[in-house]
């Protein structure tokens, strides 16, 4: 089995990557640090381990996308709402990790792309939300339409459309609901709507959900916190489900419990993932 790597840019996260390498090795199991897409390690690995913050997971499940790699998010942020454990607890992890005792949450992806004129541009997937927002302090002016009903209209500082992993995100902070992972549903959130013209929505996972900039003034569109496009007025963006998905390993903590717990620990050094 092959594991990769990846932490965040911080001292602390990169010196427990280097021990994390180290103890794999001694474990028989092959593993590499890696701190690019690019890598061609990426299509040999099983397995990704992941010493970061959200930030840091959703940047690599970026990488991962299209690919059946789980992710163990390790949790070295402020939130950790894509990690399943601390870093204290990462040797006992090693042990239900070799020993299989874990489950794969898939957790879809959305489809987003970008229409300017006749140009129609396919963007990156995103596993938390796709974010349209003014960038001058003016009102956003959007047009929404999900399937073929009839077409809503927003005033505000923009829109945001969320996956239920997103939905404890910026949805939340503006005013959205919280969706069980679970469920196949998305959530459409208006930024600082003026007048209440569009109310937060949850909508089928299998919705088709169009928006069109009706504003002139200059509007940026993001997807999972980061900015991938500026839009105009006309400008088209259509949302809908991803063929691809991010997996993201659970660990119970009642079983990080037990073993931590448990004084008759087997000789991980005999055993390979």
């Amino acid at each position: 089995m092959k594991v990769i790597i990846i932490s965040k840019e911080d001292r602390q996260a990169r010196s427990k990557a280097g021990d994390l390498n180290r103890r794999l090795t001694r474990y028989g199991v092959k593993s590499e640090i890696i701190d690019n897409p690019h890598s061609t390690s990426i299509n040999h690995a099983d397995l990704a381990i992941v010493l970061g913050g959200d930030g840091t997971i959703l940047r690599v499940a970026h990488w991962l996308a299209g690919s059946e790699i789980p992710i163990l998010g390790v949790n070295f942020g402020k939130v950790g709402y894509l990690s399943s454990i601390e870093p204290e607890q990462l040797w006992l992890a090693l042990e239900l990790l070799i020993t299989g005792q874990y489950q794969i949450d898939d957790r879809f992806m959305l489809a987003i792309s970008m229409q300017k004129g006749r140009d129609i541009r396919l963007l990156e997937p995103a596993l938390n939300d796709m974010v349209i927002k003014v960038i001058s302090p003016q009102v956003a002016e959007i047009e929404l339409q999900i399937n073929d009903g009839s077409a809503k209209y927003l005033r505000g500082d923009g829109i945001i459309c969320a996956t239920p992993t997103g939905s404890t995100a910026y949805s939340l902070s503006a005013g959205g609901p919280v969706v069980d992972t679970n469920l196949p549903a998305l959530v459409v959130t208006p930024i600082c709507a003026q007048l209440r013209t569009l109310p937060p929505m949850v909508v089928s996972a299998d919705a088709q959900i169009n928006l069109k900039i009706m504003s002139n003034h200059p509007t940026c569109l993001a997807i999972d916190g980061e900015v991938k496009a500026t839009l105009d007025r006309g400008d088209k963006v259509l949302i809908s489900r991803s063929a691809v998905a991010a997996h993201i390993i659970h660990i119970a903590p009642h079983l990080l419990q037990t073993v931590a717990s448990d004084n008759n620990h087997p000789n991980l050094e005999l055993v390979s993932l």
